[in-house]
């Protein structure tokens, strides 16, 4: 008759130090080894315009914040009003653009050719927006809800978890070595004159 070696404490022990090494190295491959190169691929792709649709031309714009709010600014513009979070200022009869940026989350609305003058909407906008032609040649890594944000938060998550399975297994390992050093000596004799 065989014993089934993980029927034993030892065995079973040794199970869970394998079971355990298996998860930190899943961990290590899909916590840290997956975000670690979407991020390099991400600092890598220039953000470009991906979506574009005409708001207008600039026609004036008022600033209003509450308490602990930010500051918002409501833009009018020959074709209505958008509302943005931060202070905007343009030129009367500049035409601005609400895009939609390959990195950046959320719309913003600039001025045309100027992408230093974005700011975001503070909520949502009813037009349409027309793709660019940078959208077939670029990742468009918001539309996968990969933005640095979310890749950063499951890189700390799988750093912890990659942490915590480490120390796991190789504590389960130090314990299960430990056990079979023990198993492995002779009996002590014990009696008189021992």
């Amino acid at each position: 008759m065989t014993k089934d070696a993980s029927s034993t404490p030892n065995g079973d022990l040794a199970a869970v130090a394998l079971g355990l090494k298996w998860i930190f190295l899943a961990s290590l491959i899909g916590g840290i080894a997956l975000p670690t190169a979407l991020l390099i691929w991400q600092s890598t792709t220039p953000d470009v315009v991906i979506q574009r649709a005409g708001a207008g031309q600039f026609v004036s714009a008022s600033t209003g914040s509450g308490f602990l709010q930010p500051s918002t600014t409501t833009v009018t513009t020959t074709q209505g009003s958008l509302i943005v979070v931060g202070l905007f200022s343009a030129p009367r009869n500049q035409r601005l653009e609400v895009v939609q940026w390959s990195q950046t989350s959320g719309l913003q609305l600039c001025a045309v050719g100027r992408s230093d003058t974005c700011l975001s909407l503070a909520g949502a906008w009813a037009g349409t927006l027309q793709p660019t032609a940078a959208r077939t040649r670029t990742f468009n890594f918001q539309g996968h809800d990969l933005d640095r944000g979310n890749v950063g938060l499951w890189l700390f998550i799988g750093c912890a978890v990659t942490l915590m399975a480490g120390v796991a297994w190789l504590g389960a390992r130090r314990e299960l070595e430990r056990q079979v050093r023990g198993s492995c000596d002779p009996p002590a004799i014990e009696g008189p004159g021992a």
